[in-house]
């Protein structure tokens, strides 16, 4: 079994939004917290990630009211 931990973002545990919030293996975890390379390029890739579901997100309601 694989457990995963919640990273947040901003290292602040108080802030829970969604946007903050990553699941990632512990040695990711590790790694983001004491790797300043791991930690941007965890960011250049959660960002990239987030842009392509927000494409996605934005093809599927248009569609969506393509059909209504």
């Amino acid at each position: 079994t694989r457990v995963l931990a919640v990273h947040h973002r901003d290292r602040d545990h108080g802030n829970s939004e969604l946007s903050n919030l990553a699941w990632l293996c512990h040695n990711c975890h590790f790694l983001i917290h004491h790797n300043e390379k791991e930690m941007s390029q965890f960011e250049k890739k959660f960002k990239k990630q987030m842009l392509e579901l927000a494409d996605r997100i934005e093809a599927a309601h248009k569609a969506e009211n393509k059909c209504r």
